[in-house]
């Protein structure tokens, strides 16, 4: 019996056991031993699905997460541009030198959640939960703190939902893992029981099993 590396994929473990199964469901006197291991086999396809699935949702989470970042910059950015017109573009004059230390640049460059963390930090400034606003912060630039808020809570709920699909994904590879492992093992034990089925014949025995491709060798030079 040729075993898959140790290093083969849950494809290539399927592909042995859709060879073995179709061997032993040819042979009526296999019937016991084939219905435990086509469980092992079903058990590895759920698995994969899973997580390929949690993969998937990794992804789609990520660019949930991005649509909202980027409605908060575009928040971010139209208070940068009233702060600035407030200060005369002069940059470096309160009430924008606290809001935007490092400019627009600076501002928009963190991305995630330290993205939150500054916008969070600007709306705070903007109107604070408690006490006075930032001095100096006009009406018209303070309207815009309840917009950044509300957008800051979605992108923080999309941020959270990252966050479970990656945790999601990490526990369904492990499963799948776990799965190949119990494939493998009962391979293994399928092997035993069809030899002990067929004690003296070893050729019946591996014909129920798919026999890795060998590399074909170089043929030799001529001279």
């Amino acid at each position: 019996m040729d075993m898959p590396g140790d290093d083969a994929g849950s494809d290539v473990l399927i592909e042995y056991g859709v060879y073995t199964l179709a061997a032993l469901g040819a042979d009526r006197s296999a019937t016991e031993i084939a219905t435990p291991f086509e469980a092992k086999q079903s058990a590895l396809r759920a698995a994969q699905r899973g997580r390929v699935a949690s993969g998937e949702a990794v992804i789609a989470a990520g660019a949930l997460a991005e649509a909202a970042e980027i409605e908060v910059e575009a928040v971010v950015r139209r208070v940068e541009t009233r702060a600035l017109e407030s200060v005369n573009k002069k940059r470096s004059q309160e009430p924008y030198a606290t809001l935007f230390p490092g400019n627009l640049t600076g501002a928009l460059a963190p991305v995630g959640r330290a993205q939150a963390t500054v916008a969070t930090r600007i709306a705070d400034f903007l109107a604070p939960r408690e006490g006075a606003r930032l001095s100096g912060v006009s009406d018209e630039v303070a309207s815009f703190a309840p917009e950044l808020r509300e957008k800051l809570t979605a992108f923080g709920a999309r941020l959270d939902g990252v966050d479970a699909a990656e945790a999601a994904a990490v526990a369904a590879f492990a499963a799948e893992l776990t799965a190949r492992r119990q494939w493998r093992e009962h391979y293994r034990k399928t092997h035993a029981l069809l030899t002990a089925l067929y004690p003296t014949d070893r050729r019946k025995v591996e014909s129920f099993f798919k026999a890795a491709k060998k590399a074909k060798k170089n043929a030799p030079p001529t001279t």
